[in-house]
């Protein structure tokens, strides 16, 4: 395994800044149990939440990016269409077509959500308040190194990576087994135990 951790291994101190994968967040706010009616995701979420202490206690400060938020937003927006019986691009558009109300009302039940989910994490003190990683063409070229160099399967995950160089984050936190190839001396990979155990 490359430079990757669990997350009780972690040592923090009040230097260190930690981007949060979107799949960290899902997990954090127990997303992800709640859509799935999975008991088994507890356990990782009772992990997030430890995490977040552990940031907390060492005074450590932690951001999500442009692309987590973006990920987030997706993921709610395509629970919300399935729930109305739309789980194609072909349903949304005929949704849109009918009844575009309807429609509107999705996507800002959405966003909604979403933002109450960034809301909450602005609550707790060691949150930073902007999010972070804005796309340029040097991000983008970095990005690519890195998916080229550490086979990770998609583009978005490999701009995470990116951000989280560009930006000098110390640590990238995720329940993601994607990122357990990235061996970058600048970032340590935080990851739940199940994710550690499943490389």
């Amino acid at each position: 395994m490359a430079n990757v951790l669990p997350f009780n291994d972690a040592n923090l101190t009040s230097n260190d800044f930690l981007l949060m994968d979107t799949s960290f967040i899902l997990a954090y706010s127990g997303y992800d149990t709640l859509t799935k009616g999975r008991a088994d995701l507890v356990p990782r979420k009772m992990e997030c939440n430890n995490l977040i202490s552990k940031i907390i206690d060492a005074d450590a400060m932690f951001a999500i990016s442009t692309v987590t938020y973006e990920e987030l937003l997706s993921i709610i927006q395509r629970d919300f269409f399935k729930q109305n019986q739309c789980s194609t691009e072909s349903d949304k558009k005929r949704l849109r077509s009918l009844d575009p109300d309807k429609y509107s009302k999705i996507i800002q039940m959405a966003m909604d959500e979403t933002n109450d989910y960034i809301m909450n994490l602005k609550k707790i003190n060691n949150y930073y308040p902007d999010i972070v990683g804005n796309t340029d063409y040097m991000l983008l070229q970095l990005a690519n190194d890195i998916q080229n160099k550490y086979q990770i399967h998609g583009l978005q995950d490999a701009k995470q990576i990116a951000i989280a160089i560009k930006e000098k984050f110390t640590h990238y936190v995720t329940v993601d087994h994607d990122f357990n190839n990235v061996n970058c001396d600048q970032l340590q990979i935080l990851v739940d135990k199940n994710t550690f155990n499943n490389t």
